[in-house]
């Protein structure tokens, strides 16, 4: 397993939620380099959506493991 954790972010551009997330995650991204945040754009990926399963968004996905402290 890495060290790294990734976080996966769908969003749609017009969903307030999704702006408020999209914020604080590009915050986290500041404050810990080594998280990687992924963003992706719905209807654009609905495909990777669907490997997902997701249903609703904002979504978030988090992958891997982070052992900072």
């Amino acid at each position: 397993m890495s060290d790294e954790a990734d976080v996966v972010f769908f969003r749609i551009p017009l969903c307030g939620k999704c702006k408020q997330v999209a914020t604080n995650l590009a915050d986290v991204e500041k404050l810990h380099p080594e998280i990687r945040v992924n963003v992706y754009t719905l209807p654009d990926h609905i495909n990777l959506a669907w490997r997902y399963g997701l249903l609703t968004v904002p979504a978030l996905i988090i992958r891997g493991s982070h052992s900072g402290a």
